[in-house]
């Protein structure tokens, strides 16, 4: 996460008190934790999104562009069928039998054709609708985003007001003598690999 207050928060995961219970800054940690993880999930959905997206745009644009050229084709075949039939049917010659043949095979180049058409628009409008979908689940993923980080925003705030110092001042000095001043059952000393839990010392 972009936010440096989220990895510091996140060093108090495992602070627990002299019971062994998690304290409340350890509480805190892992409910961020946990929206940590779910954004992190989230954007890599909408990183998948995001390209489902841009693949759904070339095949349309692709479709769109076959249509638009097909069209100009599918004009040219029906006039052309139309004319042959035309001829087939006012012709009187020896040639009445060949023109006709010439015209039935046009007429079915041509429905053809048209079916052929029709598919593709089919395809197009499959497309456009995966594609309606996609960019809906992307606003979607975004919001969803958006609301964790607020709460994660939210739960970082009520850390940094509870513990101002002892976490959040960028001054090691300072960080230091806010240790030596925090009452005994903020204190943490250091656990394996790093970790740090809080111990409280116990009235003599």
């Amino acid at each position: 996460m972009e936010d440096p207050r989220i990895s510091e928060l996140l060093e108090c995961i495992d602070d627990v008190d002299d019971d062994g219970n998690p304290t409340k800054l350890a509480l805190i940690a892992k409910r961020v934790q946990g929206y940590v993880d779910i954004v992190t999930k989230l954007r890599e959905d909408l990183i998948a999104y995001h390209k489902d997206v841009e693949s759904l745009e070339t095949r349309a644009e692709n479709l769109q562009q076959l249509l638009q050229d097909r069209s100009t084709l599918k004009d040219d075949i029906s006039e052309d069928a139309q004319q042959a039939a035309v001829k087939a049917a006012f012709s009187n010659s020896s040639r009445g039998a060949a023109l006709r043949k010439d015209a039935a095979e046009k007429q079915d180049g041509l429905r053809q054709f048209k079916n052929d058409f029709g598919n593709e628009e089919k395809r197009l409008a499959e497309v456009m609708r995966a594609l309606e979908s996609r960019r809906e689940r992307m606003l979607e993923t975004r919001d969803q985003i958006a609301r964790r980080m607020n709460i994660i925003d939210a739960l970082l705030q009520r850390a940094e007001i509870e513990w101002p110092a002892y976490f959040f001042e960028e001054n090691d000095r300072m960080k230091a003598e806010a240790r030596q001043a925090a009452p005994s059952g903020l204190r943490r000393r250091r656990r394996g690999r790093g970790r740090r839990r809080v111990v409280r010392r116990r009235a003599s």
